[in-house]
């Protein structure tokens, strides 16, 4: 796989994310106020989710 590949994949990668961004926000703007709840609710959970996973692997490392 030449380097161009890489490069190209990661373009079009920035250009995926980009572009979700962009529908996720005109979707945010015509959300009614439960919907938005229960997404923020819903993110609230992943970050909490993520940061236990992270707390959890900073204490195995610390302990070795």
């Amino acid at each position: 796989m030449a380097i161009e590949d890489v490069n190209a994949s990661g373009v079009m990668r920035k250009a995926r994310n980009c572009l979700r961004r962009e529908v996720d926000r005109s979707n945010r703007m015509s959300m009614t106020e439960e919907e938005k709840e229960r997404r923020r609710s819903r993110q609230r959970q992943l970050l909490e989710k993520k940061n236990a996973n992270r707390t959890g692997m900073c204490q195995l490392s610390y302990k070795t």
